[in-house]
């Protein structure tokens, strides 16, 4: 749904200097000075070293999460005094080869870069916690730091993780550990102030949110009052995505931060979406996060400080994140970052086994459960959100646009990013639209599909359609989104573009669409 954003984000960075969606900023630093590189070096076409630089991106950085998950694994072992490669390789797997940090692959690069921060995080900590020192305690910092430039939910899990760590090292570690962990915490929280500053100047919605959900904890774990019969059962609409400000136009991100990215949507295969998957990945992480703590407590003479204090904190981590106690659309995203804690809990478990069989046995059940759900997932495919047909009608339409810049597209949710990346037009969901939009733009048209929106290739290879999600105010469908009095410009045989030159009646204000989005989250 979300892929052509990040195509999106990054050409807005190489053409304007500035990104033109609030959102944070590191990912799409590192996807634009990429394709710099590609376009410079090779002669590439830009949009060419775009697509090449986010994909390559998006298949080298997640797996990397997997690095500093095994460093844990093998402190373990070595201290418990069984080398092995279970307690290794098998979180190496959950953390890269399940099916849950596969289906954030091309859709939430952000939150897969951000995990790859947080088990940075844990080893970080880890070996600072086992030998203090400025240097150990600098990577602790920096690993806040980007995760301040990268994902939000991912830093409030962070948080989480580093405040149980915290409390739990103060309390059980020596009087000079003490000041090491207090004086480490204090210059992080200036880092993250800092990270919040830069972040703020490009998405100070994020910002305040994860101040909301720190300083109101009701806000995170209750359900939003919606009406359900308004939205269908599905319940409420994702968040809507903004069209780039025009130059001339009121862009002040702090008024305009209502257009930002989607609140969120749980990937297909995602944990909690349908069936079994709403029950067994909570099994699982309620399961190992519970375990660790168990067995964290029963040994805990034996144990050192560092692996104490780690271990309770990815059970924590783990059980918190994944058990299910939020709502539906909250634990689909949380799950997917409980991987992390869940993965060095389990390394712990698994390190804790003495015997040699048991521990191959239940590594190994946990290592082929972790692969087959991710064959399983990528064997199922992703979904098609435009096929090479309808790229090739979107790319037709360009002549029906003679000012770009100064037209915004209205179309459904993964629809609108393609329709940017192609048309380079302004671009909004029907949720986001406004009356004041037709005083900054010069046009204003809406993009509909007629055959329905494509969402993954069946067994015997044929295209399944559903029909596009409702979209526009409450208790309207895609029949009757598109305003009676828009004049048809464009009627082939997969999109329809309609022009619209007023704003109808009833259309929200700024201040409403904000107020409707504000409710969402």
């Amino acid at each position: 749904m979300n892929g052509a954003y990040y195509f999106v984000q990054a050409r807005a960075l190489l053409d304007n200097g500035r990104l033109g969606i609030p959102d944070l900023p590191l990912t799409f630093w590192l996807h634009a000075g990429l394709a710099r590189v590609v376009a410079t070096l090779p002669g590439w076409p830009q949009d060419d070293a775009i697509v090449f630089a986010v994909k390559l991106a998006d298949s080298v950085l997640p797996p990397l999460a997997a690095l500093p998950i095994a460093w844990l694994g093998a402190s373990w072992q070595r201290e418990a005094g069984r080398p092995s490669l279970v307690a290794t390789l098998v979180p190496a797997a959950l953390v890269c080869a399940s099916a849950a940090p596969l289906s954030m692959v091309g859709d939430f690069q952000k939150n897969s870069l951000a995990l790859v921060w947080l088990a940075a995080t844990a080893w970080a900590a880890h070996r600072f916690l086992a030998a203090p020192n400025l240097a150990r305690a600098a990577a602790v910092v920096a690993c806040v730091a980007l995760l301040g430039l990268t994902h939000v939910g991912v830093l409030g899990a962070a948080l989480v993780f580093l405040g149980v760590l915290a409390v739990v090292a103060t309390a059980t570690a020596a009087p000079e550990m003490r000041k090491h962990v207090l004086r480490v915490a204090l210059i992080g929280c200036l880092a993250l102030g800092a990270a919040a500053a830069v972040t703020y100047r490009y998405d100070p919605a994020r910002v305040q949110r994860l101040w909301r959900a720190f300083a109101e904890p009701s806000s995170v774990v209750g359900n939003v009052d919606h009406p359900r019969g308004a939205f269908g059962p599905s319940g409420p609409p994702m968040g809507p995505p903004p069209g780039f400000a025009p130059d001339g136009s009121p862009s002040d991100p702090a008024t305009l931060y209502h257009r930002g990215p989607p609140a969120g949507f749980g990937p297909p295969g995602a944990p909690g979406n349908r069936g079994a998957m709403r029950v067994l990945p909570r099994v699982f992480f309620l399961g190992v996060g519970l375990g660790a703590i168990a067995l964290v407590l029963v040994r805990r003479r034996r144990l050192l400080a560092a692996d104490f204090a780690v271990a309770i904190a990815a059970a924590v981590g783990a059980a918190v994140l994944g058990g299910g106690f939020f709502d539906e659309q909250k634990s689909q995203r949380l799950m997917l970052i409980a991987v992390v804690p869940a993965a060095i809990a389990a390394s712990f478990l698994l390190a804790q086994i003495r015997r040699t069989f048991p521990r191959v046995l239940v590594g190994a059940v946990v290592f082929i459960c972790a692969v087959t759900s991710g064959a399983l997932y990528a064997a199922r495919g992703g979904r098609q959100i435009i096929t090479l047909a309808q790229r090739d009608e979107l790319r037709s339409l360009a002549p029906l646009i003679a000012s770009p810049e100064r037209t915004l597209i209205v179309a459904h949710h993964g629809l609108e990013w393609w329709t940017a990346w192609t048309l380079r037009t302004h671009i909004a969901q029907p949720t986001a639209v406004s009356r004041e939009d037709w005083q900054r733009y010069e046009h204003v048209y809406y993009l509909t599909e007629k055959s329905g929106m494509p969402r993954r290739r069946g067994g015997g290879g044929e295209d399944r359609f559903v029909a596009p999600p409702p979209f526009g105010p409450p208790g309207m469908g895609p029949e009757n989104a598109v305003p009676d009095d828009a004049v048809v410009v464009h009627d082939g045989p997969l999109y329809t573009l309609a022009r619209v030159d007023e704003a109808p009646d009833g259309q929200p204000s700024d201040a409403e669409v904000q107020a409707q989005r504000l409710k969402r989250q």
